[in-house]
């Protein structure tokens, strides 16, 4: 029997490694919930904190899972955070980032110039800043000096402290930012959970308001406190290795089966 009242559920944003899957692995419901979503008419988006996958790459990931996903139906915090300095750069901006493919795939799709190189010495418009497992001294030197400069933005895809890799963790995209906070002073306009504006930005995609949205996570920091922040309607699904419970009152349950069936649509 389903814990939510889906008649006022106009659209779904979806978390991924530990809500729909953990690893290489699918967890119960996940495949039955995305295909009575599609059912039910009700638009959803996979969306994920993780700025180092390109929406090609996410794609391609949970199709080998056994997902019928659609590059259009994810929304990343790179994404959201090229989508952000759009609203506030002119389209051909260079930018300095420290982050992956997914971080400068999505800046270029927005028009920037992307650099990438410690030995440039370029004007930049703004550093960006998401997790990099190759991130050198001399990289984090130069995006120093840039941001020295305080006409310089500062962009963070998201302030993760750690992100969860098997039985154990690995430092987030928030270890790389608090390196250049601490030698900058400056704090970075974070856009990814548990911002609300990475709801609202995913929101305006689907054309719908936050209060008609169902976010599903399974982190209480990150994807719970989100929703609360944006006005969305919250559940947590104890199936990932988060250890922080959600606060009292938000909807919980133990596995994405206790929200199934969705009734069909009534359109």
């Amino acid at each position: 029997m389903s814990v939510i009242a889906w008649p006022d559920i106009q659209a779904v944003l979806l978390d991924l490694d530990g809500t729909l899957f953990r690893g290489d692995v699918v967890l119960p419901g996940a495949l039955a919930l995305l295909e009575q979503l599609r059912q039910a008419q009700i638009p959803f988006l996979y969306w994920t904190n993780n700025s180092t996958r390109t929406p090609v790459q996410v794609v391609d990931h949970l199709r080998k899972l056994g997902f019928d996903a659609q590059v259009r139906d994810v929304y990343t915090s790179s994404l959201a955070t090229a989508d952000a300095l759009a609203d506030v750069l002119p389209g051909a901006s260079t930018v300095f980032a420290l982050g992956e493919e997914g971080l400068f795939d999505a800046l270029r799709m927005r028009g920037f110039r992307v650099v990438t190189n410690a030995d440039q010495e370029d004007e930049v418009a703004a550093v960006v800043v998401g997790l990099d497992r190759t991130v050198t001294y001399a990289r984090f030197a130069q995006a120093m000096r840039y941001l020295l400069n305080p006409d310089t933005l500062f962009y963070a895809t998201n302030l993760d402290r750690a992100l969860p890799h098997g039985d154990h963790f690995m430092p987030g995209a928030g270890a790389v930012v608090s390196f250049l906070e601490t030698c900058t002073g400056r704090k970075p306009v974070a856009v990814g959970k548990p911002q609300a504006a990475f709801v609202l930005a995913a929101c305006d995609r689907l054309a719908v308001l936050p209060r008609n949205t169902l976010i599903i996570g399974d982190n209480a920091e990150t994807d719970v406190a989100a929703a609360k922040r944006a006005g969305a309607v919250a559940v947590w699904v104890t199936t990932g290795v988060s250890h922080v419970r959600a606060e009292q009152g938000t909807m919980t349950i133990s596995a994405l089966t206790d929200l199934l069936p969705i009734p069909r649509s009534q359109k």
